[in-house]
């Protein structure tokens, strides 16, 4: 997974690809990074787990504010652990830039898929 927004950590940032165990075969626990899905939001959200409740989680990390406001869905306040796709198990810091500088300027994958074509061409 490829962080490709502003991340709250400490330690991950943008353009940093995360390694993911989907192998949810223990609880969840408080203080672990988990990537999960809300209704509504098609995009993947990583935070950390601040409280762990029964079939609950509370995720959160250096916001100021609890996630029930804005981050889940309209009415709910816990993150539920059918929402977990996995556990931040490691990342590589800065190798997904290429990916992000290619999706946000689709003119730089042009000249890149042009100019590498070039080359093939000219080496021939």
């Amino acid at each position: 997974m490829l962080v490709a927004i502003e991340s709250h950590f400490d330690s991950q940032e943008d353009g940093d690809v995360l390694f993911l165990n989907t192998m949810i075969d223990h609880p969840v626990q408080s203080g672990e990074i988990v990537v999960f899905n809300i209704e509504g939001k098609e995009i993947p959200i990583v935070h950390r787990v601040i409280k762990v409740k029964p079939s609950a989680l509370e995720s959160c990390d250096n916001n100021s504010m609890d996630d029930s406001y804005g981050i889940y869905a309209d009415g709910q306040l816990w993150l539920e652990s059918h929402q977990v796709i996995g556990r931040v198990i490691g990342y590589v810091p800065f190798i997904g830039w290429a990916t992000i500088l290619m999706t946000e300027k689709p003119l730089l994958k042009y000249l890149l898929v042009g100019g590498l074509s070039l080359l093939f061409i000219t080496s021939r």
